[in-house]
């Protein structure tokens, strides 16, 4: 790859990056909301008469949700796009570092032929 290219390559890395964010942020907002109507569903249930039983019932439900479940798994679907990304991200900016200190190098023995 040519040193020029590296800039948009980085880029193109950096847009991708911030894409999976912005769906890890939703579904972060996603799993929230469910958690949300689950612990409403709770504290207005009378069912429930200490505070142990609600937090029972709350695993209870939340493990019952296939909503919830499924919100968890592509959570953590998405986190796992996100780290690969950002790898792919730190690849190329470690290759265009090298290739910068390549160039510096034939630079450097140039000038030392040179002088």
């Amino acid at each position: 790859m040519n040193l020029s290219t590296f800039p948009h390559a980085i880029a193109t890395a950096q847009t991708k990056l911030v894409k999976i964010n912005n769906d890890l942020n939703n579904a972060r907002r996603n799993l929230s909301t469910e958690e949300f109507e689950i612990d409403k569903e709770i504290a207005f249930s009378t069912e429930f008469k200490n505070d142990s039983q609600r937090k029972a019932a709350r695993v209870q439900m939340l493990q019952d949700s296939a909503k919830y479940q499924e919100l968890t798994a592509l959570l953590e679907s998405i986190n796992e796009k996100y780290q690969l990304a950002d790898i792919d991200l730190q690849l190329v900016k470690n290759h265009f570092a090298i290739g910068k200190l390549e160039a510096r190098e034939r630079i450097a023995d140039k000038e030392s032929l040179i002088g």
